[in-house]
């Protein structure tokens, strides 16, 4: 083996594993795994708020009505209890519930930033 074959080797490992680590994009481990999160998110906040509270604010180029819309078809597929949102409140929401949430809410506020998209969840967990 030459001396630049060993390096090399391990070079190639690494960046493969880099690549493995990069290509699954998971959440807090209280988010249901259905929800497929943005590649770019870049996450903002994440709190734990006693036992059963939980914030989680990230950012993301990303359409954030096709997210939401992507999401809801997701969380009804896995199972979970999708409530329409209010549309009297002018914004992109979604609420839901199960499998250990008692009551989630997914909201994108107005005050986004240029290209990027805030998106904010919050759950109460289930005791």
């Amino acid at each position: 083996m030459s001396k630049l074959t060993a390096p090399l080797a391990a070079w190639v490992l690494m960046s493969s594993a880099a690549a493995a680590v990069h290509a699954e994009v998971s959440g807090p481990d209280w988010l249901p795994q259905v929800l497929q999160l943005p590649k770019d998110m870049e996450v903002v906040t994440s709190r734990e708020i006693g036992s059963s509270m939980r914030l989680l604010r990230l950012a993301t180029t990303q359409d954030a009505g096709e997210l939401l819309g992507a999401w809801r078809i997701a969380l009804l597929a896995a199972g979970y209890s999708v409530r329409e949102p209010d549309e009297n409140l002018g914004l992109l929401q979604l609420s839901f519930s199960g499998k250990g949430i008692n009551n989630a809410q997914i909201a994108v506020p107005n005050r986004g930033q240029k290209n990027r998209a805030m998106i904010e969840i919050d759950a109460t967990l289930d005791d």
